[in-house]
């Protein structure tokens, strides 16, 4: 299977783009340039999805846009017995600031899959980016992941209960630069404790800020659960209970400011 869209904008669905390879664990791909998504304001937005993407073992997308939707952009992989690969550039995902956030993502990608990220603004979500890697026959390969220039925001006004800005669950080894987080009581939360063995985390340029009217009793900027080895090279943590919170290694820190 193979699915290429370009120069196409979308408007007035609860899923705007639904593509789902059926399992076939077969190499399969689909790629999307320069697309608009915008969700219809008068739907149901419960089950509203910009771009759904199940079982495609080779996902890129560049220049898209996603509006409004619950979910912005939701890829599973799960079903895949191979390791998948996603090149993601020059993303914007937008919820609506006065939407409900029970749970609603700007992305989320669960899959044993190589991600490289660039350039992407999320708002307004109560999690911004969010990797689960792992499959439904339980088996977590170590994979990797490059991030780079990502901007996630939460408006003051959104339900902060759980919100995280950017949250990864076994992601294997990361490089991570140039992020902004701004509005979440739990910032970057990096958690490899289903990996056998330590992998890597470089971090550099981290900017993590909380609304200075938040409640400070157990929000954290930056948590590295165990299994990591953590270098963090510049940035900023600002407003938080706990700045910093690592399990396992000690880190190697350097210019990083925290107030």
């Amino acid at each position: 299977m193979a699915l290429s869209l370009s120069d196409a904008e979308i408007e007035g669905y609860i899923i705007g783009i639904d593509i789902d390879a059926a399992e076939s664990q077969v190499q399969n791909n689909a790629q999307f340039n320069n697309v608009r998504v915008l969700y219809a304001g008068a739907l149901d937005r419960q089950d509203a999805y910009g771009i759904k993407v199940k079982n495609i073992s080779q996902i890129g997308a560049d220049d898209t846009e996603i509006d409004g939707f619950a979910y912005g952009m939701w890829i599973d992989n799960q079903a895949l017995a191979t390791t998948a690969n996603a090149l993601l550039t020059n993303i914007r995902v937008r919820n609506s600031a006065s939407a409900s956030r029970t749970e609603d993502y700007g992305i989320k990608i669960m899959s044993n899959m190589n991600l490289d990220i660039s350039n992407v603004e999320i708002d307004d979500y109560s999690t911004g980016l969010a990797l689960i890697s792992g499959s439904d026959s339980g088996a977590i390969t170590r994979n990797s992941a490059l991030l780079t220039n990502i901007r996630v925001r939460n408006s003051s006004s959104s339900s902060r209960s759980a919100a995280h800005g950017i949250k990864l669950d076994n992601p294997g080894n990361i490089t991570a630069d140039d992020f902004e987080i701004e509005g979440y009581p739990f910032g970057l939360h990096i958690d490899n404790q289903n990996l056998a063995g330590t992998s890597n985390a470089l971090l550099t340029n981290i900017r993590v800020r909380n609304s200075a009217s938040a409640s400070r009793t157990d929000d954290f900027g930056i948590k590295i659960g165990p299994n990591l080895s953590l270098e963090l090279d510049g940035g900023m943590i600002d407003g938080f209970g706990t700045a910093l919170e690592v399990t396992g290694k000690s880190p190697m820190l350097r210019h990083a400011a925290v107030s």
